[in-house]
């Protein structure tokens, strides 16, 4: 029964399955199904309903371990007998213990580029020496494509995680607890910044908590400080807490000895530093494959290698110059036009992606390791590290041209039908684009980017069923997601706060809307009067729907109190008066606790006369 009528000029329309058919922002009315404008509902196989909301779990601006920038980056590890997050801002890197909901600083000093604009260039002044005049107060992005807004690419190694973020040298945590330049010489023997520290002898009578500062280097004069985090039996130390790493000139494999306890232990603990041998200025990219961690899109020794990879030995974060007795080594793609802008797993493969090309790396063993191969040009591409996600054997991922789906061998514009592509190129704001971020909410079968909308920042969430291939938005300034599996819930952050995904209803704003098309039921001449509709509900909270009118398909419609009213029942008829040439509705609701879903709508009316 989608549309009857009767001799009497009356009709009944059955808009059930339109309620599902998502939003076509970007498109002629007349090829719009149903919803033309929404604002935080999503379109599932039953219905419509208020997409859910997150919960917070700490708040970043306020207690002891605070940031006032965007958090760009989320990993989470099992360690420490606990779930972990890492959580890391332009500034800094977080912990997030799930079992006490603890949060401690565990990274410090670090300087992404929050916007494109984050970096300015100057002029003399006249010749006036050492004059830096900045020209229209830093607002031009003179160097498009260089200068872009920053992320953090996390990525874990058991429990393991190193961290690149672009323009800086990246970072590494092993089982310390904190984070430390990941850096060393090119060398068999490098020297350089410690990745990690190991126990050698447990000694005995140690406590949790107790400090051992100046623990000296049997090579050099350098000291490091540590705090005891687990012991055994007998007090011998099984774990610690690297407070101070000391200065960035360690040689691997040197034992640290001695130092100032803080309590009772037999002064007999003994530890030796790893120093990596990986000399490289910047990283764009990590990624794990196997045994092995790769790098993409590096600096080593002031030279870019923005079309090339590397990779560790197996099994060895700390070992990734090549050799015949180890598995390390690089290797260039020559095809590439563009430096490389993001990886994500495909398969058994990674899929690399450059502004509109993309590459398929794979493991191929012995004695090459790693190869690669063209997959598609021109049709594809990532704006940012984060923008392109895996779905089973499917990447979804936005390019510049818009919304596309590949399997490596194909790929398919999405967006194109539905007018979502037009609408993002129309919006987005370009220089941003370094910014998005992209998640598999596997739990609502879609998958989100927040994008910059005519904005420096994040400004919305668009989201795509790849169920039911529709499309929906709302207002959104989170910065960051990162995929369920660790953790039972999908996690997010925004500038100040850290959250679960869709655990709860309630959002900071809680207001939701969706508005149609002009529809003229078949026949623009004729005015329709509607009397009465018939909404299927479930869930908690009770939406109001709106019943408008307008005279041309592209005027903007008119709602009157009379026409709108509450649905508070499972399945309810309400009666309405309202006519005109063509009909739209309007759903709203503003309850935080809200999870009402829509399923059935029924209008009934009769036609009046022709124009």
């Amino acid at each position: 029964m989608p549309f009857e009528t009767d001799k009497k000029n009356g009709f009944k329309f059955d808009a059930s399955e339109l309620l599902k058919t998502g939003v076509y922002p970007e498109v002629f009315d007349r090829r719009i199904p149903f919803w033309k404008t929404v604002n935080g509902v999503q379109y599932t196989e039953f219905g419509m309903r208020r997409k859910a909301g997150r919960e917070k779990q700490h708040d970043f601006s306020a207690g002891s371990h605070t940031t006032t920038k965007p958090i760009r980056g989320i990993a989470t590890t099992l360690e420490f007998d606990d779930k972990v997050a890492y959580i890391g801002s332009l500034d800094k890197i977080f912990s997030y213990r799930l079992s006490v909901a603890a949060v401690d600083t565990v990274g410090t000093g670090y300087t992404l580029l929050q916007t494109a604009g984050a970096t300015t260039w100057t002029h003399g002044d006249g010749g006036t020496s050492g004059a830096t005049d900045t020209w229209d107060s830093g607002d031009t992005v003179w160097d498009e494509g260089v200068n872009e807004a920053e992320q953090w690419s996390f990525e874990t190694f058991g429990s393991f995680v190193v961290g690149a973020k672009g323009s800086t040298k990246p970072v590494i945590k092993k089982n310390n607890v904190n984070f430390n330049t990941y850096n060393g010489s090119k060398s068999a023997t490098p020297t350089g910044s410690i990745s990690g520290v190991f126990i050698n002898a447990s000694g005995a009578g140690y406590a949790v908590g107790e400090t051992i500062t100046n623990m000296t280097a049997s090579v050099g004069s350098n000291t490091v400080d540590l705090k005891v985090t687990a012991i055994d039996g007998s007090g011998g130390v099984t774990a610690v807490e690297v407070t101070d790493f000391g200065a960035a000139d360690y040689t691997n494999s040197t034992a640290l000895s001695g130092g100032t306890e803080s309590a009772s232990g037999d002064g007999n603990l003994t530890c030796t530093v790893t120093v990596p041998n990986i000399n490289y200025d910047k990283v764009r990219i990590f990624k794990r494959q196997g045994p092995h961690m790769l790098a993409f899109n590096y600096q080593e020794g002031g030279i870019d290698f923005p079309t090339t990879f590397s990779w560790c030995s197996a099994d060895d974060l700390d070992d990734w110059v090549g050799s015949a007795t180890n598995t390390a080594g690089n290797l260039q793609i020559r095809e590439a036009t563009g430096e490389i802008r993001c990886v994500t797993q495909l398969g058994n493969n990674l899929a690399v992606y450059t502004q509109n090309q993309m590459f398929i790396v794979s493991y191929i063993g012995l004695p090459n390791i790693f190869g690669y191969k063209p997959t598609l040009d021109g049709v594809v591409g990532a704006v940012s590290p984060s923008s392109v996600v895996a779905v089973g054997r499917m990447n979804y991922g936005l390019s510049r041209d818009g919304f596309f789906v590949t399997d490596g061998a194909s790929s398919k514009m999405i967006g194109r039908d539905s007018g979502m592509n037009r609408f993002f190129r129309e919006n987005a704001s370009f220089t941003e684009l370094g910014q998005v971020y992209a998640f598999d909410n596997s739990k609502e079968n879609e998958v989100v980017w927040g994008v910059p909308l005519g904005s420096a920042k994040i400004t919305k969430e668009i989201y795509y069923n790849y169920k039911t291939n529709q499309w929906g938005m709302r207002d959104s300034n989170i910065s960051a997601y990162h995929d369920r599996g660790i953790f039972n819930e999908a996690l997010s952050a925004d500038t100040s706060k850290f959250y679960f995904e869709g655990t709860v209803a309630a959002l900071a704003d809680p207001a939701v809307s969706a508005e149609t098309k002009a529809h003229d039921l078949n026949n623009a001449d004729r005015i329709k009067e509607i009397t009465a509709l018939r909404v299927g509900k479930e869930g908690t909270g009770s939406p109001t729907v709106s019943v408008g009118f307008t005279e041309t398909i592209d005027a903007t419609p008119t709602y009157l109190d009379k026409d709108k009213f509450i649905v508070d029942d499972t399945f309810k008829s309400f009666p309405v008066r309202t006519a005109g040439r063509y009909i739209h509705l309007k759903v709203e609701s503003s309850d935080s606790n809200d999870d009402w879903e829509l399923t059935d709508m029924v209008i009934q009316g009769r036609f009046e006369g022709e124009r």
